[in-house]
């Protein structure tokens, strides 16, 4: 007589997931309308990874590398579940910051920015690494992206650009990937004010038990921000209210190792010098309600087109400093004024996000073909 079929069984674990990874190979394959080139060749590759694991779990399995295959399949779904969840009515502000940022950093990369609370990484990353820890060989093809990078938005606050740089990590860490534990502190390096500000806003602070990073004192010293005329008071205040006693106890180790001079050859630090050079200049042009694209104040597509490290440094400089000036300019009154006038602020830095970009995509299309 033969064996009841008990389907609770540790027995029929590997069979489960088989089921599981078929379902998911198919699933993964009904792509929406229109959906873009790159995303449709993510998902054909994540289908042939679940279509062999599928026939992997087919024969019996020991438990540990059964256990191995459900934790690439939980890499899967989660990045299918992303691509099919990160479709918006009206591109929100953040997206627009965070996919300039992509094309900057990682231009043979693809941005997902679902919204919802989950973990925001580079996820291709993760799952190329749990196949070779399988042994599993799935072949990449030519035009599968480098990264895959999904950054979850907060619900409700798409269009809140000031927060933008609240979820860039996950770039900084794929740049440091030979230094792991570094990459908050190379943001802040690389991205200036702009970076502490928007981790340490009530609303992205909250989520984190330690949202200013270790050394974080130190390097702002060590790069001058503390003496900014503008920005100096309000750094030093903000550091020393959240810092911890083990954290200003730190001694300078970390900024000394060869590691940490490496990573600093390797990505440019913003420095108050270049704050000043074009953030007073993007100040000028949103308090006349123009886009802080460029650094002049007569056109709106500028010869010379802001960073987009200054443009974020711009914005929360502005909101933080002079965001008097813009409800005198608007008459705002009340608290829903009030509101509607950072939707403007919001609403012009991400014009001036699009248009820098758009003036150095331009120029540098000019140069491949020697103009």
């Amino acid at each position: 007589m033969s064996e009841t079929f008990n389907p609770f069984s540790d027995a029929y674990a590997a069979t489960h997931l088989a089921e599981e990874a078929r379902s998911l190979s198919s699933t993964l394959l009904l792509a929406p309308a229109q959906e873009p080139r790159r995303v449709m060749i993510v998902r054909r590759w994540l289908s042939q990874i679940a279509n062999e694991l599928a026939e992997r779990c087919s024969f019996p399995c020991d438990d540990k590398i059964t256990e191995s295959y459900e934790k690439i399949l939980v890499w899967l779904k989660m990045l299918g579940r992303a691509l099919s969840t990160a479709g918006h009515i009206v591109p929100p502000g953040t997206e627009i910051v965070l996919r300039a940022f992509q094309q900057q950093l990682f231009p043979d990369g693809l941005l997902v920015a679902p919204t919802g609370r989950s973990v925001s990484k580079d996820y291709l990353a993760k799952i190329t690494q749990a196949l070779e820890e399988s042994d599993i060989d799935i072949p990449k093809p030519p035009e599968l992206p480098s990264h895959v990078f999904v950054l979850n938005m907060n619900y409700g606050e798409e269009d809140n650009v000031l927060e933008g740089f609240a979820f860039v990590q996950p770039f900084y860490r794929s740049l440091v990937a030979e230094a792991i534990g570094y990459e908050r502190l190379v943001s802040l390096r690389a991205l200036g004010p702009a970076y502490l500000f928007a981790t340490m806003s009530p609303r992205h602070s909250r989520y984190h038990e330690r949202p200013i990073p270790n050394y974080a004192d130190k390097l702002l010293a060590e790069l001058g921000w503390f003496d900014h005329p503008a920005l100096g008071d309000l750094l030093k205040d903000l550091v020393q209210k959240s810092l911890t006693e083990e954290q200003k106890n730190l001694d300078q180790t970390l900024l000394d190792t060869p590691e940490w001079k490496a990573l600093c050859d390797k990505i440019p630090a913003y420095t108050p010098e270049q704050f000043d050079a074009e953030v007073p200049i993007l100040w000028e042009r949103l308090k006349q309600l123009l886009p802080p694209n460029g650094l002049g104040m007569d056109e709106v597509e500028s010869e010379n087109p802001a960073s987009l490290v200054s443009i974020l440094n711009a914005g929360w400089s502005f909101y933080l400093l002079h965001m008097e000036d813009l409800y005198k300019i608007l008459g705002s009154k009340t608290a829903q004024d009030k509101y509607d006038a950072k939707m403007v602020l919001n609403r012009l830095l991400t014009k001036g996000v699009e248009l820098s970009q758009i003036t150095q995509n331009w120029r540098t299309a000019r140069k491949a073909i020697g103009q």
